[in-house]
């Protein structure tokens, strides 16, 4: 790394270790929400947010840099991604206005925004969304509904796909039929609805009935919301975040082995399988960290190809070494936090419940198999 992308590092570890680690992990997992406004303010008030706002003049090793060290602390970065994600979209596609009243909110860990993408009949397929824009005399009238919204509840701002024309049977046309907005979650006719998930997380149904939104919060030309999408897809899959989600497993876990015997009495981190297990996670973290920062620094492949590489890579070993390591613990690993006996602190229980949902979020694994088949190894859509 160049000088700067060291110091940079070392700035995100010095803000994480600022704000008690310990003490928003332990609120993630008892809240359900992956957020946590003082570490946002923390790596605000370092400059580290508006540092590693993605885009074609950026240094694309400090986006990875940041969430990184995110992960392997287990701090919740999903706010912090999506606050970027849309920044780096508003800083090149957005007017002065969205950059004045949006951004530069997120960018000083003030403000958050959520992304209003699914539908409950258009999940990874978003040419299928069916929440209409009307315009209506210089301003829009939006109806429609959102769902798995992760972080409506703690946004000013959703990021929100729609349709603006009649859809057409072809895809080419479905994408053409759409135009992107921001709208306050505050706006009068939305309403949030909460949707707890099996691994305790929080989501959201977000209802929109005849919302009116300011021509000002329209993002990119009317009926050409694709471009932008584009851009949105390729950095949500592997880039921000998603390449070290066992880091902190594995860390808290082998901690744990080494304090904790087994049935014969031996130390867990003495068993030779637990050790070649150990080791082979552990590879894996190091393959996942090498496909994100590839991800970051790739212009040559189609966009969002290498991030979906990462997602399905990191998803599915992640997933393995959860439920590898639940088996290693034993009964211990069955335990949640409200058992004193369970295995690291109930946290290897807490990672098995949490895993599958991330072969879901930010596009399936079946999703990201096709994107990567027929982008980039050329297969066709029919197989």
């Amino acid at each position: 790394m160049t000088s700067e992308q060291q110091a940079f590092r070392a700035a995100v570890q010095t803000a994480i270790q600022a704000v008690g680690s310990d003490e928003i992990r332990q609120s993630v997992i008892e809240t359900g929400v992956a957020h946590d406004a003082r570490l946002n303010r923390a790596l605000a008030d370092a400059d580290l947010l508006r540092l590693a706002v993605p885009g074609p003049d950026r240094d694309p090793v400090l986006v990875h840099l940041l969430f990184s060290e995110m992960e392997k602390a287990a701090m919740p970065y999903e706010g912090i991604a999506v606050n970027l994600l849309v920044a780096g979209i508003l800083e090149s596609a957005g007017t002065d206005i969205q950059r004045r009243q949006v951004v530069a909110p997120m960018l000083n860990g003030e403000k958050n925004i959520c992304l209003g993408y699914s539908e409950p009949d258009a999940g990874s397929d978003l040419t299928r969304v069916s929440t209409r824009a009307r315009y209506d005399g210089g301003s829009w009238r939006i109806s429609g509904q959102k769902i798995w919204t992760t972080l409506a509840q703690d946004a000013e701002w959703m990021f929100t796909l729609t349709r603006t024309d009649a859809p057409n049977d072809s895809d080419a046309s479905r994408r053409r039929d759409m135009t992107m907005f921001i709208i306050p979650t505050g706006s009068q006719g939305v309403r949030i609805d909460p949707i707890p998930m099996m691994g305790g997380e929080r989501v959201n149904a977000v209802f929109l009935d005849d919302v009116v939104v300011s021509d000002d919060g329209r993002v990119g030309e009317v009926n050409q919301a694709w471009s932008v999408m584009t851009l949105a897809l390729s950095l949500e899959r592997g880039v921000l975040g998603n390449s070290q989600l066992a880091v902190a497993l594995l860390a808290h876990t082998v901690d744990w082995f080494a304090a904790t015997r087994n049935e014969r009495d031996v130390p867990y981190i003495d068993d030779p399988t637990v050790r070649e297990a150990i080791a082979a996670i552990a590879m894996d973290n190091q393959v996942g960290a090498l496909l994100g920062l590839r991800a970051a620094v790739d212009r040559d492949s189609p966009a969002g190809v290498a991030g979906s590489q990462v997602k399905l890579f990191v998803a599915e070993r992640y997933v393995r070494a959860a439920r590898l390591l639940q088996d290693l613990c034993g009964p211990a690993g069955l335990f949640g936090q409200e058992v004193p006996a369970a295995a690291a602190n109930g946290l290897v229980a807490h990672h098995v419940n949490h895993s599958p949902l991330t072969r879901i979020a930010g596009g399936t694994t079946e999703i990201n198999r096709n994107n990567i088949a027929e982008r980039l190894l050329g297969l066709p859509r029919a197989r």
